[in-house]
């Protein structure tokens, strides 16, 4: 007796080149920009396929069909699911672009399967929305309807848990919190560690992002924290996430960044203006950076935007298992090679402009990849809160300096 199955079947119109939508489901780098958080493929008959989320769930299988810009099939076998499934897509030509018919078959009827067969419909129809999005305009629709909480994140482990009295070791620990968004709002501060949101346990940066994708703005979720060795809890509310006007082309995408550039440099020439070489190499406390410190980190900043950069426009973006923290010996070295306030500051000057130079020489066509441009506009548009941030961390650090 053959067992009953069910399946999914999902079409969309998409106004874009038949090869982009094939490329979506046979190139990591592009799977990440619009279905899943982690990816690596071997688009080969009998290949592989790994994707993974956040949230704890991923799935494996091998490529079944490939027939370039027409078709792709490939077995799906998702965390916790009965047996093995199999998704097939087909892209038509139609005038202007593309459509695409996705089905997800051979997905059982019995008990065993209640928990993952209601899911696969609801989840493709939000992502293949999204991928229409992606496609069409660059927007990633779970990056920008997402909320925020407004903090920036900084190193957590034992031996820091240990310097700053906090009773565990795993955790998101606040460097800053934005003034006027939700975390500010709520009474979070510098140094408190966060350790659930929203009934959800966040030990690390993925389990936060999951926790927040959860929500929406407008959503008031409890937070669990520790502020050095007291345990508290507080009601946050998720704020909306300000969306800048994107440029349009690579040479108003420079000319952005040069004018971000300007600015911040400004900003920092202007604190840093009579400063001794002595002031700067200050270390308020062990779990601290002196100003040359954050400088260093500001550079490995730029660095790693190039690298970035790089692998999103080469379809080659790589990928980790997690942020493995600011690394003093990074930092160290940094520091030992341009051991000078003066040295650090001229090679964060030329490791931003070599930033901005990068981007001047992507190829002018690059726009058309418009979520690999949208990634890279959207970080050039938005305030820059990673200079502001530090900056405010520079002056405690010269303040301590000069008490």
């Amino acid at each position: 007796m053959v067992a009953r199955t069910q399946k999914v079947a999902v079409q969309r119109s998409i106004q874009a080149d038949p090869r982009q939508v094939y490329r979506a489901f046979t190139n990591a780098t592009v799977l990440r920009e619009w279905f899943c958080d982690i990816a690596t493929v071997s688009p080969s008959p009998g290949g592989r396929i790994y994707m993974a989320w956040d949230d704890g769930y991923y799935t494996s299988g091998s490529y079944l069909v490939l027939k370039e810009f027409k078709a792709v099939a490939f077995t799906w076998f998702g965390r916790g699911e009965p047996r093995e499934t199999r998704v097939s897509v087909r892209i038509k030509p139609q005038k202007g672009g593309a459509l695409l018919a996705l089905e997800h078959s051979r997905i059982g009827t019995g008990k065993a399967w209640t928990p993952f067969a209601g899911e696969f419909q609801k989840e493709w129809e939000k992502s293949l929305d999204n991928l229409v999005s992606v496609l069409e305009t660059g927007e990633d629709l779970r990056f920008t309807r997402r909320p925020m909480i407004g903090i920036g994140v900084s190193d957590f482990d034992e031996e820091i848990a240990r310097q700053i009295g906090v009773p565990v070791s795993q955790g998101i620990r606040l460097d800053t919190v934005v003034e006027g968004m939700g975390a500010q709002a709520a009474g979070l501060a510098s140094g408190d560690v966060i350790v659930r949101l929203g009934g959800r346990d966040t030990p690390d940066g993925a389990a936060l992002h999951a926790a927040i994708q959860a929500h929406r703005a407008g959503d008031r979720v409890e937070v669990d924290y520790y502020r050095g060795a007291h345990k508290m809890s507080t009601t946050l509310e998720f704020a909306r996430r300000p969306l800048p006007e994107l440029p349009t082309t690579l040479a108003e995408l420079v000319g952005i960044m040069h004018h971000k550039s300007d600015t911040g440099l400004s900003e920092l020439d202007s604190f840093l203006a009579g400063l001794t070489d002595k002031e700067a190499s200050f270390k308020p406390s062990l779990e601290s950076w002196s100003v040359k410190e954050v400088l260093a980190h500001l550079i490995h900043g730029e660095r790693d935007a190039q690298q970035f950069i790089c692998g999103i426009a080469g379809y080659q973006q790589a990928h980790y298992d997690g942020y493995a923290g600011n690394q003093q010996a990074r930092i160290s070295a940094t520091t030992a090679v341009y051991p000078m306030l003066a040295d650090l500051v001229g090679e964060l000057k030329r490791c931003s402009q070599e930033t901005i130079a990068l981007v001047a020489a992507l190829p002018s066509d690059f726009v058309a990849h418009k979520a690999a441009y949208w990634q890279i506009a959207y970080g050039a548009a938005e305030p820059d809160y990673h200079i502001a941030t530090h900056l405010d961390q520079m002056r405690a650090a010269v303040q301590a300096a000069r008490q």
